[in-house]
């Protein structure tokens, strides 16, 4: 059942949307990803499922949605049933063995409010080189064609792990508000030290 015939049954388009939200879920996909893993399991592939960036969803790109995708948007994307839609999905992704979830740190806000800079706390104290490898651009962008979006390579300062912690920012190869959407950031960390 899609939503408009939802909202005609239910007689409200706000009751409607929340329903769906809550009874909405990625459960299929989930038992399709697990049931792969184990068989490759079986073919001694082992592999982990992991999420990225996990939670409520919807959003478009500012400047890209008109007045009523945007309201929508905020007004579903940020409910309570879709925080508790979220909250199920990741459950059950661990009901179906997934493993690291990367839920990132969300809060008020217009649009997207989880690309705060982000904090990755490692195993060491120290390294005594750090490169970066990244993929980044318009995320919509494609190599079909041309060599659109190319991988770049670059050193970020030793200093900036401190104490174990790396921030993403824009002195890490990040962004201004810390992880760019739509990016893949790969850190490789040279001569590590302390615990």
């Amino acid at each position: 059942m899609d939503f408009f015939q939802r909202a005609e049954e239910l007689g409200d388009v706000d009751h409607a949307a929340a329903h769906l939200d809550l009874l909405a879920g990625p459960e299929e996909n989930q038992s399709r990803m697990a049931q792969a893993r184990e068989a490759l399991q079986k073919s001694h592939h082992a592999y982990d499922i992991v999420a990225y960036e996990g939670g409520p969803s919807g959003y478009a790109l500012p400047g890209r949605d008109s007045p009523e995708q945007k309201l929508a948007n905020e007004k579903y994307g940020k409910s309570l049933a879709m925080a508790v839609a979220a909250l199920d999905a990741w459950m059950r992704s661990y009901q179906y063995g997934w493993t690291y979830q990367n839920f990132l740190g969300y809060g008020q806000g217009l649009y997207w409010n989880s690309h705060t800079p982000l904090r990755l706390r490692l195993p060491f104290r120290s390294a005594g080189k750090i490169t970066l490898h990244k993929l980044a651009g318009d995320p919509r962008a494609s190599n079909r064609t041309n060599l659109v979006i190319a991988p770049q390579s670059q050193d970020i300062p030793p200093d900036a792990l401190t104490a174990g912690t790396l921030t993403i920012g824009a002195r890490t190869g990040g962004g201004s508000n810390g992880l760019p959407p739509g990016s893949v950031l790969l850190y490789v960390f040279e001569r590590t030290g302390g615990k």
